[in-house]
């Protein structure tokens, strides 16, 4: 499907590739082999043509819906727990993205790139340096509204894992033994332990990046 589309080969490699960089950081962190560092839905996607790993970010191609209709097509935006989240990077994987699908899906006009992650939770602007590679991703998007959650520690979980690579629970909440395994030799890791210590939790959020003119 990428060479009927005149997808480079280089980005095809990547995407296919990438599956195998998880994986070994899933080994070096948790000591055996598995995929737990992405979602399981990834891998499907990727053979089927529909995500794609360009430069820093992975990008999937979908459908906003408001109500019973269809406003416009996005890229769903990944940060791959594989590496620093250099700006620059980030922006050049945006940029590179953007061009690529305008020239190979020219029927499907990107209006905006939309990201859930804990990484877009604001309250990291409370532990983190205003130029932190974090908060700079911040600030390129538009938070939508945060929706009450079914589970409070879905995003403590999720921090852990994607952002600390530390093994957690399946569900529930973190006990103070979970926390007491986290480093604390970077300002993540503190800032971890201590927001969940004051009784507070990670959320994840939907933000709302607009296509680069």
């Amino acid at each position: 499907m990428h060479a009927r589309r005149g997808v480079p080969e280089a980005v095809t490699r990547a995407t296919v590739s990438a599956l195998g960089g998880v994986m070994s950081t899933h080994r070096q962190i948790f000591g055996r082999a598995g995929v737990g560092l992405i979602p399981l839905w990834s891998p499907p996607l990727r053979f089927r043509g529909t995500d794609f790993e360009i430069g820093r970010h992975a990008f999937t191609r979908a459908q906003l819906g408001i109500g019973d209709g269809v406003s416009g097509h996005v890229l769903m935006m990944h940060i791959p727990p594989t590496g620093r989240l250099d700006a620059q990077a980030s922006e050049e994987s945006v940029a590179q993205a953007t061009r690529l699908f305008e020239r190979c899906y020219p029927e499907e006009p990107v209006a905006a790139f939309v990201c859930h992650s804990w990484l877009l939770d604001p309250d990291l602007a409370d532990y983190l340096s205003a130029d932190s590679n974090i908060i700079r991703f911040q600030r390129r998007f538009d938070l939508l509204p945060q929706l009450p959650m079914k589970d409070p520690s879905e995003g403590d979980r999720e921090m852990m894992r994607l952002g600390l690579h530390l093994s957690v629970p399946d569900d529930g909440p973190l006990t103070e033994d979970d926390l007491d395994r986290v480093p604390q030799e970077t300002s993540l890791q503190r800032a971890f332990v201590s927001h969940l210590r004051a009784g507070e939790h990670w959320q994840l959020r939907t933000g709302v990046l607009r296509k680069p003119s």
